[in-house]
């Protein structure tokens, strides 16, 4: 193999390395986020006389309402954002294998190893064209859609019992 595939494949091998542990560590911390966001809910949710002595006027209503939604599109940017770095770090483990891969199974194989600019950063295009074909077959995962669902569920559920409590 010529020096500079062995680099390239040195490159590959660190960017997989470092993107696997990252790609769980985001998908956790998504995770986490919105088990957060639930406990907070559920407290609200489930603890009798809490949001209670908040209802006097339209100006408390109005001020509740819109803190919790504010703190809610807080929490759901942030698991969108996790998520979409765990999709990034997923993407790029796939294609550094993908690449390491074809480069064992044939290593008189062609690559376009010019530097290109992806994402603020100079790699080597053919890492680039792998990225991109992997991004093109991309599908939403259920765990995510799963998050946002919950995220949304227990969102609406405050939003009842503020609005239960003010006109109840």
């Amino acid at each position: 193999m010529e020096a500079k595939k062995k680099e390239f494949v040195e490159l590959l091998k660190s960017l997989r390395d470092y993107y696997g542990p990252y790609h769980d560590h985001k998908e956790t911390t998504a995770w986490v986020a919105t088990v957060a966001f639930v406990s907070i809910c559920s407290v609200m949710l489930l603890t009798p006389g809490i949001l209670r002595g908040l209802y006097k006027n339209w100006y408390n209503l109005l001020s509740v309402s819109v803190a919790f939604t504010l703190l809610s599109g807080l929490f759901f940017c942030f698991v969108f954002n996790q998520f979409r770095r765990r999709e990034f770090a997923n993407n790029t483990v796939i294609a550094s294998t993908n690449i390491i891969s074809k480069i064992l199974d044939n290593d008189r194989l062609k690559l376009d190893l010019k530097k290109g600019e992806f994402n603020g950063t100079l790699l080597p295009k053919a890492l680039i064209d792998e990225y991109m074909l992997i991004e093109g077959r991309r599908c939403v995962i259920g765990s995510e859609i799963v998050s946002y669902c919950i995220l949304f569920v227990f969102y609406l559920g405050v939003l009842v019992k503020i609005m239960f409590l003010f006109y109840g």
